[in-house]
């Protein structure tokens, strides 16, 4: 349950560190892209996907927990699956929920320039932000792909680290944003 709760997280710092805070603002580019997430409460895998009009999923993968948060933004509207609990929480967003992790949306923030540098074969410029003024960000944001590649997060209990692993442009499929809950899961929320 502690690494559940670990890659929730994860999950929500990520999101956390991926937006502008401008009306209803979402990613505008069709994305899958695969992480490694590593911090004190152990490794965790992240899959991001978003079709481009407004709905992003994120699945993380902890010690065999599976959790996948659907958002649309647009409808301003979330779906958290807990997948071992058969759980579906729905939820509402704002229309500043959307926290990018695109180069306008630094700019948007207000981020400190950190130049440029190589990560993981992509060629990047970093930021540095800090987040709930305490949680200080560093990003680095593929030139190549215009989606981040690296970010480390200051977290509670120590860093958190988040590393590209694979990118495609290729449209994922429209039923991984579906919001109706699977079969067999409790629904609460909204």
């Amino acid at each position: 349950m502690t690494r559940l709760i670990a890659g929730l997280g994860s999950v929500l710092a990520t999101l956390l560190c991926c937006s502008a805070a401008l009306a209803v603002d979402y990613p505008k580019k069709v994305f899958d892209a695969t992480y490694d997430i590593t911090s004190p409460s152990g490794n965790t895998t992240m899959r991001m996907t978003s079709d481009g009009k407004g709905r992003m999923r994120t699945e993380t993968n902890t010690a065999g927990n599976k959790c996948i948060t659907i958002a649309d933004y647009p409808g301003l509207a979330s779906i958290t699956l807990l997948e071992a609990q058969k759980m579906a929480i729905k939820g509402k967003l704002s229309p500043d929920s959307y926290q990018g992790s695109e180069t306008a949306d630094m700019k948007k923030k207000g981020a400190k320039d950190l130049g440029s540098k190589v990560v993981g074969g992509h060629p990047c410029h970093g930021y540095e932000y800090t987040t709930g003024g305490k949680f200080l960000t560093q990003i680095w944001i593929g030139n190549d792909i215009d989606w981040f590649v690296q970010s480390t997060a200051a977290i509670p209990n120590g860093k958190s680290v988040t590393t590209l692993k694979s990118f495609s442009s290729k449209a994922p499929d429209p039923s991984l944003f579906s919001m109706t809950p699977p079969a067999g899961y409790k629904v609460s929320g909204q």
